[in-house]
């Protein structure tokens, strides 16, 4: 069995759980492998990998993209899914999502033009009711409907697939009647179907903390309750059966499931493994300590501080930075900075750890004299410290566009965006999830306010263990005659 079609708590307020619980979880349903599928969007794809490799599920990676035919900022956005088959496919989804970053209207847009680009290497399914191609079926553009999927498969051949989903999502039939046209289209355009379950959350249990997440993030009640009820890791019996109650085809459901187990067949399970961090060499025709000296020397120099006491400083920086063979690291930053620099772009004079470095004042990376106002180097780099340092520029943010083009085409195939995460800490939920339950806490009424604060201060300890552990009982609390902030 394979849950395929799945989101965690990267598809921000609209997925719960870790990547460790479920894939603890998938190991105990028996599942051979687990899938990820968050909204436009790679964060998580590593956590993912290795907590499925530790739990002994062949990991499948890959993301719930925004789709449009076209860049038309008017048009909405629809699902499409895209997951990784190999190496060359974890590239081509970086690749993608770069271009779709281009592209952004509100979120990250990929459109046709991009997936003829890049889509080697991977695997694509229709998605779910919000999918271009339902969309079109719910508005009776049958014609349109079938010339999308038509095109998806002509880009992806095999490789695409149609997702059905067997569960309700309202009184009016709808996921019924999208189900049936797209398996009506799956036999006319032989295009093998899937099921999937669609996955917001891990456990039965969950849903009463994943619909809190809804509300907080429409910042209001919200009644979730017949679309995503059935929205945990199924077994694939409860796939089965609820297929069966919606279209009564046992053997229909058991081929798709066929299916599912084809695209796990497909994927290479060291992907991730493959990945090397390795750095581009500065001058192919010239050694890179050498040239990092000369440098160094130029730039001391043009700064008036080629002296004893500086050039033994040096000397004991550039001891640790050959002990690390991180001579074209420093040579690449000090190129791009200065290439800015160059080009009229304004570029910050140095912050963080890296201002404790005389190599980057000498080389132009930063403005600050350390020796001058005795920086330890150590705090930046030294022999026991094995990771990569940590040297933050800030450019102005109307052409820092223009840095990041010089690098890609500088460095082709060698380089790569990274970013840092903000978390939704402690205090932030507090607030958040007391408004959703109803209370003041913006001192719009005193009294109220005051009462609020008393409560939200005797339930911090039972939020703050759901926000470690990932456990967090609504019922319980709702039940809870000292906490109880829904009456």
């Amino acid at each position: 069995m394979i849950d395929l079609h799945r989101h965690d708590e990267w598809s921000i307020f609209d997925g719960f759980g870790k990547a460790s619980e479920a894939a603890e979880q998938a190991k105990k349903l028996g599942y051979t492998s687990l899938g990820i599928s968050n909204h436009g969007t790679v964060n998580g794809l590593i956590q993912h990998y290795y907590a499925c490799k530790e739990n002994g599920i062949k990991p499948v990676m890959g993301i719930e993209a925004y789709f449009k035919p076209k860049v038309n900022e008017k048009r909405q956005a629809f699902h499409l899914c895209l997951f990784i088959k190999n190496f060359e496919g974890y590239k081509t989804l970086n690749h993608l999502l770069y271009e779709a970053e281009k592209q952004k209207y509100y979120v990250p847009i990929v459109t046709f033009e991009n997936l003829e680009k890049y889509h080697k290497g991977l695997i694509c399914s229709s998605a779910c009711v919000a999918s271009y191609a339902s969309q079109l079926i719910l508005k009776d553009k049958f014609d349109k409907a079938e010339k999308v999927l038509r095109k998806y498969k002509e880009i992806f051949e095999d490789d695409f697939y149609i997702e059905i989903q067997p569960y309700k999502i309202d009184d009016e039939g709808t996921q019924e009647r999208v189900n049936e046209k797209l398996m009506e289209f799956a036999k006319k355009l032989k295009i093998k179907c899937i099921l999937t379950s669609d996955s917001h959350y891990i456990n039965k249990a969950d849903f009463d903390t994943y619909k809190k997440m809804h509300e907080i993030a429409k910042h209001t009640f919200y009644d979730i309750t017949k679309t995503y009820k059935q929205r945990y890791m199924p077994t694939e019996e409860e796939l089965v059966k609820r297929f069966i109650k919606m279209h009564g085809d046992e053997k229909l459901a058991r081929n798709m499931i066929k299916n599912l187990e084809e695209i796990e067949s497909k994927v290479d399970d060291e992907i991730i493994d493959k990945i090397q961090i390795k750095l581009p060499k500065f001058d192919k025709n010239e050694d890179s300590t050498k040239l990092l000296i000369r440098k160094i020397k130029e730039g001391l120099k043009k700064r008036g501080k080629y002296n004893e006491k500086y050039i033994k400083r040096v000397k004991e920086e550039l001891e640790v930075i050959k002990f690390h063979k991180l001579e074209d690291y420093f040579l690449i930053v000090a190129d791009y900075v200065n290439w800015a620099k160059e080009h009229g772009i304004c570029v910050g004079p140095g912050r963080g750890s890296g201002c404790n470095s005389l190599i980057n004042y000498s080389l132009g990376i930063t403005e600050v004299d350390s020796l001058k106002f005795d920086l330890e180097f150590r705090r930046f780099l030294r022999k026991d410290k094995v990771k990569m340092p940590d040297i933050d520029i800030d450019f102005e943010t109307a052409r820092r566009e223009e840095v990041i083009d010089y690098l890609l085409e500088r460095y082709k195939g060698a380089s790569a965006q990274i970013c840092s995460y903000g978390l939704y800490k402690i205090d932030n939920l507090i607030n958040d999830l007391a408004k959703t339950c109803g209370l003041d806490v913006l001192n719009k009424d005193k009294e109220i306010s005051n009462e609020a604060k008393k409560i939200v201060k005797g339930i911090k300890s039972y939020i703050n263990k759901f926000v470690v552990e990932g456990t967090l009982n609504l019922e319980e609390l709702k039940a809870s005659k000292k906490y109880n902030i829904y009456n």
